[in-house]
């Protein structure tokens, strides 16, 4: 699939038959929010219901082959990212914490109103791709992954700190959850040793 030659695609493929789908970014986002809220790696039956009622405007069996043209659609239709290994894969955005950020980014750069676009998932993730280094979430952006080294004058230390700081994304909920127990148990004089 090409965006520059295709047009983009309204249904996913399962077993030879078409199933229409929900293109709209907006389900692609709760879709995404889904899948960035699982602790671990699998798919309960109760998830995989909500991901079919948000994905399909029509019935389509949820099997492997449904996930991996689920994910292939949510991709865009590239193949999955191989990560070198190396460095911290902890998210840089988050549509939930961030969505002011990036819906000022698309009406400051594009024109588009996100609250009143039409716009497939595919078109909405070329935009948000190549947001202009200028405005104030891709500025967010450098702050959060600005590696700080000794070799920064201190002045530019403390500024990326504070800046890094300001702009943190939230924690988990789990792991706020855990920290706030571990607080709590520390205040109050008792063991931590369960908690860690």
């Amino acid at each position: 699939m090409n965006l520059l030659c295709d047009k983009t695609p309204e249904t996913i493929t399962v077993s030879g038959v078409d199933y229409k789908i929900n293109t709209d970014f907006r389900v692609w986002i709760k879709f995404e929010l889904i899948l960035t809220e699982q602790i671990d790696d699998t798919l309960s039956a109760e998830i995989l219901a909500e991901i079919q009622r948000l994905i399909f405007k029509e019935p389509c069996p949820m099997n492997e082959e449904t996930v991996e043209a689920i994910l292939n659609f949510y991709r865009c239709g590239k193949p999955p990212e191989k990560h070198s290994g190396g460095g911290d894969d902890k998210a840089v955005f988050d549509y939930d914490f961030d969505d002011g950020y990036i819906y000022a980014a698309f009406l400051e750069q594009y024109g588009i109103d996100l609250n009143d676009a039409n716009l497939h998932w595919w078109k909405f993730r070329a935009l948000f791709m190549s947001l202009r280094a200028d405005c104030m979430f891709t500025k967010i952006l450098g702050y959060r992954t600005m590696p700080i080294t000794s070799k920064m004058s201190t002045a530019d230390r403390n500024f990326y700190q504070r800046m890094k700081k300001l702009y943190a994304l939230p924690l988990p909920q789990s792991v706020q959850e855990k920290y706030n127990a571990i607080e709590e148990a520390l205040l109050s004089g008792k063991s931590v040793d369960e908690l860690i």
